[in-house]
């Protein structure tokens, strides 16, 4: 027995030294790791900035962006463009097109899948109307390919918090500013809906938005890819004040409105090329004015309080109809509204 002793004893030593080495493996790999996650965490967000830049740098007609700095959040698998800013790169226009205080890229595990997501925290937009091209803002032209290319993994949805959208002329006295803030917009199940899109895409929309100081703005919405890419929404305004839209028809419609409530429902569709909309106005004690010397405004303000009486009297069973074929060619013209089947297919969709 005690000739074993030793032997025993040399393995014992030798199991010790085997754990403590395997210990010392653990805690070197995890210095590696941690180390990597450092470096990457520090060089990451310079050489993405750089990519950024030069992407944001040569956007087209005439705008350029900006951004302050890149957060890489490994974590979370997220990187978020911090405090963007898309602008006129002449500028003469007095405000961006865009400014977003986070525009974060995100990856979720959809059926054991990397998917991306894209998040747009706080967004400003702003068109602008101008005397000319150099002093107007529509923002650069969207290509929705290369955003299919430069996204890591398939897009599967899109989210804007708290946004606003502004619509500007600054060449009125006072200057025009018509606006929806608090604008919340989910737009989810997008897989194969990028070009060059699939059958496999079935999208919902939703949003909600506040319009000037008392509108309360709801869409909703689908877009699917069957075989041709469809786009429905449905969108209402409620409690909107007739004055609130006076400086703005005023400017674009001659039309000085200075009393009473306004909702609207609306409908729009877009396939292919063929575009449609329903505008069903309910209007209630509109009252029109009049005023200046020009000699055509009396009868057209005169037109105008008729039309707003007639819509008032037909309140929720007219609508305007807006058609444009894929030729270009576009119709208007005022139409009954089929209430009850439009409620049952709003309800089944």
């Amino acid at each position: 027995m005690r000739h074993w002793l030793p032997f025993a004893r040399a393995r014992e030593d030798r199991a010790l030294r085997r754990q403590r080495g395997s210990r010392r493996g653990w805690w070197i790999a995890l210095l590696v790791l941690l180390v990597v996650v450092v470096v990457g965490r520090l060089a990451a967000p310079s050489i993405v900035k750089k990519v950024v830049t030069k992407s944001l740098h040569e956007l087209p007609d005439g705008y350029i962006g900006e951004v302050d700095h890149i957060d890489l959040r490994i974590l979370s698998a997220e990187v978020a463009l911090v405090d963007l800013v898309i602008k006129k790169e002449n500028g003469l226009v007095p405000v961006p097109f865009l400014h977003a205080k986070e525009l974060v890229i995100g990856t979720v595990m959809d059926s054991w899948k990397p998917r991306s997501t894209l998040h747009v925290l706080s967004p400003v937009m702003s068109y602008v109307d101008g005397p000319n091209e150099a002093r107007s803002q529509t923002g650069p032209t969207f290509d929705l390919e290369k955003l299919h290319d430069q996204l890591p993994f398939e897009l599967v949805r899109v989210t804007i918090d708290d946004g606003q959208v502004h619509f500007r002329n600054f060449q009125t006295k006072p200057p025009l500013d018509a606006y929806a803030t608090g604008l919340d917009v989910t737009w989810d199940d997008l897989f194969g809906c990028l070009p060059p899109g699939s059958s496999a895409c079935h999208s919902k929309l939703r949003g909600d938005a506040k319009v000037l100081k008392t509108g309360k703005l709801t869409l909703r919405g689908k877009f699917e890819r069957a075989p041709a890419a469809h786009l429905h929404a449905d969108a209402a305004i409620r409690d909107l004040k007739a004055a609130q839209l006076s400086p703005l028809l005023k400017e674009y419609a001659k039309i000085d409105l200075q009393k009473g409530d306004i909702d609207l429902d609306a409908r729009y569709d877009k396939t292919g090329k063929s575009q449609s909309a329903l505008i069903i106005p309910k209007l209630t004690d509109i009252e029109v004015m009049g005023g200046d010397k020009e000699n055509t405004k009396g009868i057209r303000e005169l037109g105008a309080a008729a039309a707003a009486g007639w819509f008032e009297r037909k309140s929720g069973k007219k609508a305007i109809k807006f058609v444009k074929k894929p030729s270009g060619e576009s119709s208007f013209e005022i139409v009954d509204w089929p209430k009850k089947s439009a409620d049952s297919d709003s309800q089944a969709d």
